[in-house]
């Protein structure tokens, strides 16, 4: 594992691939070799191989690391909703953190589920109360459908957070607009 990680700072990409393939025709469960093999084949834009590394067991997966690896080659080949159910997996077994549930929102609203989108963007909240861009999601979203209210209200908490930033200036300004 060590070895791999070596090449791949070094940017020897074959060398680490060759091997992380050779840890895991040893020890082909083991986490750490497959999240790192699967963190390499991403790098490389080869999220096929991905899904067919991780994806065989996915549904008996207790690793939220490498659902979400799995959500994100999802997403690369435009399969959202397979996404969303890697990154709800992901999110499932690790409530606490909040870049899963991150890409489980846009997984949601690349499906167009701006609700269910909005109750992850609304946990975020929770989970990161200083972080802008949550409330700027929110608020995009309830200007969508029409809850102009709402979306002053996302605004005004992102402003309170981010005063004189451009995406708060920009999102107001297509708030006034619509």
């Amino acid at each position: 594992l060590w070895l791999a990680r070596l090449y791949r700072f070094q940017n020897d990409l074959p060398h680490a691939e060759e091997v992380l393939r050779s840890g895991l025709a040893q020890d082909p469960e083991n986490e750490e070799l497959l999240q790192q093999f699967a963190m390499l084949l991403l790098d490389q834009g080869r999220a096929e191989e991905v899904i067919a590394l991780l994806g065989k067991n996915s549904d008996r997966s207790s690793s939220s690391e490498l659902l979400a690896l799995l959500g994100d080659a999802y997403v690369r080949v435009q399969e959202p909703a397979r996404a969303e159910s890697a990154f709800s997996r992901a999110v499932e077994l690790n409530l606490r953190e909040p870049e899963y549930r991150r890409k489980l929102a846009q997984a949601l609203l690349t499906q167009g589920k701006a609700d269910a989108a909005l109750s992850q963007y609304q946990s975020l909240t929770e989970l990161e109360p200083a972080e802008v861009q949550n409330y700027l999601r929110m608020a995009q979203i309830y200007r969508q459908q029409k809850k102009l209210d709402r979306a002053e209200e996302s605004l005004l908490r992102a402003k309170q957070r981010a005063p004189g930033s451009l995406e708060v200036i920009y999102g107001e300004a297509l708030l006034y607009e619509a």
